[in-house]
């Protein structure tokens, strides 16, 4: 960490609300875990957080449902043509088609 943000965490430790939260959370405990303060549950989950490696195991997450995207698109374009088009069908989705798409009148050049 470079000498700023050294600083700033050293205020912050310097601050009164933050010592009292600290040792608050260091005496009591929550429901079911009778034998470790707040203050070492919270220190135990960070510590899991970093070693599990989260960020990387959400990138890799996202980037397999951005891949499954077009996959999924082109299966449910496949199936546009087993549905039973008819009159009421065409005209409902002209309706909504004029409903979301904005009027001429409203492009500005």
């Amino acid at each position: 960490m470079s000498n700023k943000n050294l600083s700033f965490l050293k205020k912050i430790q310097d601050f009164v609300l933050f010592r009292w939260i600290i040792r608050k959370s260091k005496k009591s405990t929550l429901p079911g875990f009778q034998s470790f303060s707040v203050f070492n549950v919270i220190r135990h989950f960070f510590q899991h957080i970093q070693q599990a490696n989260l960020n990387t195991r959400a990138s890799a997450i996202s980037f397999n449902f951005a891949m499954a995207i077009p996959p999924a698109t082109i299966f449910l374009f496949t199936l546009i043509p087993l549905l039973p088009i008819n009159k009421s069908l065409i005209n409902e989705l002209y309706e909504l088609i004029h409903n979301v798409i904005p009027d001429h009148k409203n492009y500005i050049v």
